[in-house]
């Protein structure tokens, strides 16, 4: 009896166990590969991205980054580094610039570096330029480059110029105005021999001018010997008024005074180198006159230099003086009637500018100033 109620018992509690075990939540399993994969996949994806690494700069970028003034020590440095395909993009970046100075400047440079790679592409890329003035200055930097080298071909090409008579006239220029520097006397021979007459007095123009600036003894002393009479002249112009030329302009007048052409001796020393004189000298440009006095051939010369005090000495005694030195005669009556009307046009007395004529005799100035000086004394 005993023995089936223990067995009884035992059944009862297994089925017991079985039923509170069925209502348990079965145990979690550890999820498959596929799964833990997809969880780092959408985890990255909600996570900010980290930043991109920035595009580094062209070498057309940085150049327009520091095309200001305050920055154009550092332009040199980029383009003086660049490839020639690197040029035609930097030199658009240069157009952009604000700052006409920085962007002549840089057009310079940038055809050097031009020149320097491929001279033919230097020469394409200048004339697909529109400003004028950009265009002449890339122009003058591929010649000063090209002439260094092939001095021959560079005049060559320009003489050969026919669709741009404006470009072809500052090419000249650029040219002579550097060559001009180490053989004025073998320019100024080829600029002689150039068929077009304007072009001709240009060059000549050009080669006077820096060969009167450069080197104002050595260009007086060979004008004296001059054929060209057009070369000669502006030669005699440019360094009449170069101040530290360490000429004697007492001494260089004498020399005009003994060049064979009348016109052109008296032109240069009425129009230029009495006023330069009576500028810096004004004394010792009276006592030249004085002293060759008996020349009649220098009428105008000396009515030139009574205008210039007319207007420099203010007193009108001393003026008087001046024109008392100059012996009666034809180059008193040029100076006094000159210096009279001068002073009255300039704020001088009127009455003061009559007792100056007093000195002039009757003669075609003499009426000519008369007039001049009546009118002024008509105006409030």
């Amino acid at each position: 009896m005993k023995l089936g109620l223990q067995l009884l018992l035992h059944a009862v509690a297994a089925s017991a166990g079985f039923w509170v075990a069925s209502l348990e939540p079965p145990m979690a399993h550890p999820p498959p590969l596929e799964t833990k994969k997809a969880a780092v996949v959408a985890k990255v994806e909600t996570s900010p991205r980290p930043p991109m690494p920035a595009r580094p700069l062209s070498r057309a970028e940085r150049l327009g980054l520091r095309l200001t003034p305050q920055r154009w020590p550092e332009v040199n440095m980029v383009i003086e580094k660049a490839d020639i395909g690197e040029l035609p993009g930097m030199l658009q970046v240069i157009f952009g610039s604000r700052y006409p100075d920085v962007r002549r400047r840089a057009v310079e440079l940038l055809f050097m570096r031009w020149t320097e790679l491929d001279r033919d592409a230097a020469l394409a890329a200048m004339k697909t330029i529109t400003s004028p003035q950009l265009k002449e200055m890339a122009l003058g930097r591929i010649l000063f480059e090209w002439a260094k080298s092939d001095a021959d071909g560079a005049w060559q090409w320009v003489t050969a110029m026919e669709d741009d008579s404006v470009l072809q006239e500052s090419a000249f220029e650029y040219l002579l105005a550097n060559g001009a520097e180490k053989d004025p006397q073998g320019y100024a021979a080829w600029a002689a021999q150039i068929e077009d007459p304007f072009l001709r007095y240009k060059a000549l123009d050009q080669v006077a001018s820096t060969w009167g600036r450069e080197n104002p003894k050595d260009a007086f002393a060979a004008a004296l010997k001059m054929n060209n009479p057009v070369l000669r002249k502006r030669v005699l112009e440019v360094v009449c008024y170069q101040d530290k030329s360490g000429i004697d302009r007492a001494q260089a007048m004498d020399l005009i005074l003994q060049l064979p052409d009348k016109a052109a001796r008296i032109e240069l020393l009425s129009d230029d180198w009495i006023r330069a004189f009576a500028n810096d000298k004004p004394e010792a440009a009276l006592r030249w006159l004085v002293s060759h006095a008996d020349n009649p051939d220098l009428q105008k010369v000396s009515g030139t230099l009574g205008g210039l005090l007319g207007e420099q000495v203010k007193n009108v005694v001393e003026l008087r003086a001046m024109a008392l030195q100059v012996p009666a005669g034809v180059l008193r009556d040029a100076f006094s009637a000159e210096a009279a009307w001068r002073r009255a046009t300039n704020g001088g007395s009127v009455q003061e500018a009559r007792e100056l004529l007093t000195l002039c005799g009757p003669c075609i100035e003499r009426e000519n100033a008369l007039g001049i000086i009546e009118e002024s004394a008509t105006k409030p």
